[in-house]
């Protein structure tokens, strides 16, 4: 005569996370005329008892004539934006004289029912001359239907219209979307200038979802203007005092500038001393020229060996030259 035989009904179930219990089937077959026992377990997989599930360990009986029970398996909705997450099931300890068909393991899968939002990153960055800044905004945990966000810059040390052009807008994702990416147009404004900051946040997610981490970021702008003074050379670089008139320098900013300083300095024993400082603030732009004379102002041209520092923002040039 044939053995009771346990198995459960399928190899793998399934459960939303917002449906509370998860029903398991285990069948009985060959002979059925007897009373019957069988052990059923619950273990994490993915998931975590206590936080995911709540642990099952029980006996499930079958009376005389009984071919199917269900046991319960509690499933915890929380709040938290995670992947589907699995419970281990086993079958034990048939009762004497009955034995255990396959499948006897099987998996149950909680699928997360919570949505968010969040950035792909918390600082993203762009050169200004690239144009555009690329934004990814991601969408975790349930994705089969449409959802929505607020994306938005603010400006941190960059300007909205002169650093990048503002943008405020509703950030679509249709059912099975993980990922969407929002464009950031840049401004590239010719002017040597430290690296700008733009703000940008997510907010007013739709219905039922939430804000992920993160949802702030940074987008830094780097400044690819290098400021330099392109060429700056004199017509000589050795000359009497009386040609001081005559020698020219001719300097080139290259892209503009918002300052402009030169230092000129003469060579006394092992130690380089201070002639003269000027600094100007403004637009400097183009080519220039200077005589060296000019350069001295009302200093005297004495003989020696002299450097003449020009700088524009952060870069500068060093000439050397000797007067007779």
């Amino acid at each position: 005569m044939a053995a009771p035989v346990f198995t459960f009904s399928a190899a793998a179930y399934s459960v939303g996370e917002a449906g509370h219990n998860a029903t398991i089937t285990i069948n009985r077959g060959s002979l059925t005329v007897g009373a019957d026992s069988v052990h059923f377990a619950s273990a994490n997989g993915s998931a975590t008892a206590g936080s995911d599930y709540t642990t099952v360990d029980q006996t499930v009986s079958f009376a005389a004539g009984e071919t199917s029970k269900t046991v319960t398996v509690p499933i915890i909705d929380d709040s938290v934006v995670e992947s589907s997450e699995t419970v281990l099931l086993s079958l034990s300890s048939p009762s004497s004289g009955a034995t255990l068909g396959s499948p006897s393991s099987a998996t149950l899968t909680i699928v997360d029912n919570d949505r968010a939002f969040a950035f792909s990153s918390a600082g993203y960055s762009v050169n200004e001359g690239d144009g555009t800044a690329q934004i990814t905004i991601n969408r975790a945990g349930l994705t089969s239907g449409s959802d929505s966000v607020q994306f938005a810059t603010a400006n941190g040390t960059a300007t909205a219209g002169s650093d990048y052009k503002a943008v405020s807008k509703t950030v679509s994702f249709a059912a099975g979307v993980t990922h969407a990416t929002v464009s950031v147009a840049i401004i590239n404004n010719a002017i040597h200038e430290p690296n700008e900051t733009v703000r940008l946040s997510l907010s007013g997610p739709s219905a039922g979802a939430k804000l992920g981490t993160p949802s702030s970021a940074t987008l830094t702008i780097r400044d690819d203007d290098n400021g330099k003074l392109v060429s700056a050379r004199l017509t000589k670089k050795s000359f009497s005092s009386s040609q001081a008139r005559k020698v020219k320098l001719t300097y080139r900013f290259a892209p503009k500038s918002t300052s402009f300083a030169y230092r000129l300095t003469v060579k006394k024993g092992s130690k380089w001393v201070k002639v003269r400082t000027v600094r100007k603030t403004g637009s400097f732009v183009g080519k220039h020229k200077l005589t060296v004379k000019k350069i001295f102002g009302s200093k005297p041209v004495k003989s020696g060996k002299y450097r003449l520092k020009l700088s524009a923002n952060v870069n500068s040039k060093l000439l050397k030259f000797s007067v007779r």
